[in-house]
């Protein structure tokens, strides 16, 4: 999730940019959704992290990008690339590649436009994809249904006090927990940070 944020006077002053302090930057903004969908689609939680901070060029008070290393509890591993200080060439460039590749030795699985406010209504600047490469042929794989996913985890919340066993916050601590870990590790020379 590498895009433009931060330039203009009134980017630089909103929180994402200016209050470090709440946990905004590229790192609490977007890298935190990307260490939670990772979680979600390996089912498994992040045990260890590692993180680096990107040059700093811009003139915000928050870090410009982060580069991090995770470890899941099942033993996989990934990287998340985040950033305020990288345009990507206008509107539907930005939100195509705010997704995810997965790979094996068989393949990728790459989500365009996966991970943001888009759900695949047709009204939206950009389509959600996801695309098989298998490296002698490549396909979009067709998804039937698509939900908004703020509107799903309102409705889990709303159902989950329905049902009388409201959620505890537990989740979101923990993705505050990794959000501190990354800036740890970055604050020591990228050194891993158990979780």
């Amino acid at each position: 999730m590498e895009f433009s944020y931060g330039a203009t006077p009134e980017e630089a002053a909103t929180w994402r940019c200016s209050k470090v302090e709440e946990l905004g930057g590229p790192i609490g903004d977007v890298a935190s959704h990307c260490l939670y969908v990772a979680e979600f689609l390996f089912d498994s939680p992040v045990t260890e992290l590692a993180c680096v901070y990107y040059p700093k060029l811009m003139k915000i008070t928050a870090e410009d990008g982060a580069y991090l290393k995770f470890t899941l509890a099942n033993g996989l591993s990934g990287s998340v690339r985040v950033a305020f200080s990288e345009p990507r060439g206008g509107l539907q460039s930005t939100l195509d590649n705010l997704g995810y590749e997965i790979f094996d030795t068989q393949g990728v699985m790459r989500g365009h436009g996966t991970l943001f406010q888009l759900s695949g209504y047709p009204d939206e600047p950009v389509p959600v994809r996801l695309e098989v490469d298998r490296f002698t042929e490549r396909y979009d794989v067709q998804v039937d249904h698509l939900v908004n996913l703020y509107q799903q985890v309102i409705r889990h919340h709303a159902q989950s006090i329905i049902d009388g066993k409201p959620l505890t916050g537990r989740d979101g601590l923990h993705n505050l927990e990794l959000i501190a870990a990354a800036h740890e590790s970055a604050q020591n020379g990228g050194r891993p940070v158990i979780i």
